[in-house]
């Protein structure tokens, strides 16, 4: 469930949650098929007059192992697609954000733009030096922050082409 719900978040393809379906059984399928296994050398040592319910119960020890063993391997590919995707998503919510902070800052600017950018407001009595010094500390204020954000969005981006290659997703951006 948790699988499917980050390969939604994601927008993987069926074919690559068919991939990886279709590894995760292959390789179950070699382990399946391997003959070794921890009870056999107990059952070369029973001697010739073993009764029969001990070499039931190795037997029945044996498939039992197996089954495990193979449940045991999916489950951990299975953490591991989790883990790896949940990584992925994280990183992608990150990139997200700080795109959705620098759209609220360039519509913050733009609007405060618009507003000064009204030259009725310099004919008030009202405006003086000081709202003049206002205005350029908040564009100040603004860079600062734009700049900043625009920092760690380029980190993100570039740690994500590294571990994830090229942003194929138009709705992160």
């Amino acid at each position: 469930e948790t699988l499917t719900v980050l390969w939604e978040g994601l927008n993987l393809s069926s074919n690559e949650r068919g991939k990886f379906w279709g590894e995760l059984e292959e390789l179950s399928s070699k382990i399946e098929m391997d003959t070794t296994g921890p009870f056999d050398t107990i059952l070369g040592e029973c001697p010739a007059g073993v009764e029969e319910w001990v070499l039931k119960s190795i037997t029945e020890a044996t498939k039992v192992q197996r089954m495990l063993g193979i449940r045991v391997f999916k489950l951990k590919r299975l953490h591991g697609e989790v883990e790896r995707l949940r990584r992925k998503q994280e990183a992608k919510n990150k990139i997200m954000s700080i795109n959705s902070k620098l759209n609220v800052l360039s519509t913050k600017l733009a609007e405060f733009e618009e507003k000064a950018g009204n030259k009725h407001r310099l004919l008030n009595k009202k405006a003086n030096s000081s709202t003049l010094l206002e205005e350029a500390r908040f564009r100040k204020q603004m860079q600062g922050m734009f700049s900043a954000e625009l920092e760690t969005l380029g980190k993100l981006l570039n740690e994500w082409e590294v571990t994830e290659g090229k942003i194929e997703d138009s709705d992160m951006l």
